[in-house]
């Protein structure tokens, strides 16, 4: 049998499995002294809300025309994707380049985890977050960026080294040489269950998306970093592509069925 679940029933069994999970807190508590089948009863619990989770946010990856259903990506995904923004030299504030980073989960304290869910709660496209708490944030990221070059193969112009690989949440950097990387700006725009910045980044470098991303695709309208980080954040990612005032710098709005590899319905095969 062949299932197909939209986004509203994938939150709809992800909010069952937590509830499960309370109830079995609840459970325990109430027990002096849990016995063994309660406490293994609790941890099966648990994994199964983070594998129906994880497992969800495939099935609901995309729909029949490529476009992701998935808005924010899961709570509780296993990294948190964000924006960095940096206006161009020389420019008085009125051109912009952005670059995404994904940073997994790991690399951030309790608390700022739950911080960070929090806010993806409530998330509507993205979340500003202020520079007193991200300067320091040391978090390992995969960073995405784009820039134009004389280079013609695949991806040449998304460097993709140690340093973009290795990337501290904090660093004032980024792939193009005249980005005033002193006024850096950071925003949340979700997490994800099944995508870390390694696997991101070969599902968009091994097929066309959008662009093949050759320094030679570059033009400073209408294939730039900005369309860029919308390919990124829509297609490979499924979340918004909306951007924090860029003006424009940013006037292409992207299509994902422009990444044929992308596209088409995941369903969940049961027995």
């Amino acid at each position: 049998m062949t299932i197909h679940i939209n986004i509203e029933q994938q939150r709809t069994l992800c909010q069952i499995a937590k509830n499960f999970i309370v109830s079995e807190q609840c459970f325990c508590r109430k027990k002096t002294s849990p016995i063994p089948s309660t406490l293994r009863k609790h941890i099966v619990a648990m994994r199964f809300h983070h594998l129906l989770c994880s497992l969800l946010s495939v099935v609901a990856a995309a729909d029949g025309n490529g476009h992701h259903l998935l808005q924010h990506g899961l709570k509780d995904g296993n990294s948190y994707v964000f924006l960095q923004k940096f206006p161009l030299e020389h420019t008085n504030n009125l051109i912009f380049h952005t670059e995404v980073l994904v940073c997994a989960r790991e690399g951030f304290s309790t608390e700022d985890q739950m911080l960070l869910d929090d806010k993806i709660d409530s998330l509507e496209d993205f979340v500003e977050l202020e520079e007193s708490w991200w300067s320091s944030q040391t978090a390992n990221c995969v960073e995405f960026g784009y820039g134009g070059s004389s280079c013609s193969d695949r991806c040449c112009a998304v460097p993709h080294g140690d340093s973009e690989t290795h990337f501290p949440l904090n660093e004032r950097q980024a792939v193009i040489s005249n980005a005033d990387t002193t006024k850096k700006s950071l925003f949340l725009y979700g997490s994800s269950g099944t995508l870390d910045g390694e696997s991101a980044y070969h599902r968009l470098c091994n097929q066309k998306c959008w662009s093949n991303w050759a320094g030679t695709d570059y033009n400073p309208l209408t294939n730039n970093c900005n369309t860029f980080t919308s390919t990124v954040l829509h297609c490979v990612f499924g979340l918004s592509e909306k951007k924090p005032n860029l003006g424009p710098s940013d006037m292409v709005t992207v299509t994902c069925d422009k990444c044929p590899g992308l596209r088409g319905r995941v369903d969940v095969l049961s027995s």
